[in-house]
């Protein structure tokens, strides 16, 4: 994350979008975390992709949706459930991550994406972070020319919400 962060920070990233079908890198990036979530006995689902199309950089995407998933399984219990979604609008695509993790206040909703306020939590299994991936998800959705939204509620979880524009 902290290679990434730097390569964009310094305008050494390459951005090549293309059409890229959502299901598909769902499944290959949530196989890749599956064992994550296992050893918490935390249900990984996917909903609601199938025939979508994203105009996104392939490696940009896989990376914002590994960084956010892998967050829901941090701050989500045992027993617990992450789901992935997206909704095609008249003007975008939503990618959409959803947990029952423990949630986050206005507060901390409020300075998650800030580079001058230094945030890290630990997670329900003292999971650690620095909080560098979510500064690399709004980055990348950025250069997509979309944006972020978060929902959350102490105790019944969060929902991160990109919005990447339809060409």
């Amino acid at each position: 994350n902290l290679l990434q962060w730097s390569r964009t920070q310094t305008g050494r990233i390459h951005f090549h979008p293309a059409e890229q079908h959502v299901e598909k890198i769902f499944e290959e990036e949530l196989n890749g975390v599956n064992n994550i979530a296992k050893a918490k006995n935390i249900k990984l689902r996917i909903d609601a992709c199938k025939d979508i199309v994203v105009w996104a950089d392939e490696n940009m995407f896989k990376t914002i949706l590994r960084n956010l998933v892998t967050n829901s399984i941090k701050f989500t219990p045992e027993n617990g459930t992450v789901k992935v979604s997206c909704r095609k609008k008249e003007d975008c695509i939503e990618l959409i991550v959803e947990d029952t993790g423990i949630g986050m206040n206005d507060e901390t909703i409020e300075n998650l994406f800030k580079m001058d306020v230094f945030h890290t939590s630990t997670g329900t299994a003292n999971e650690s972070g620095s909080g560098i991936g979510l500064m690399i998800c709004d980055e990348f959705v950025k250069k997509h020319g979309g944006r972020i939204k978060v929902e959350s509620e102490i105790g019944k979880g969060s929902r991160f919400i990109c919005i990447f524009p339809k060409p």
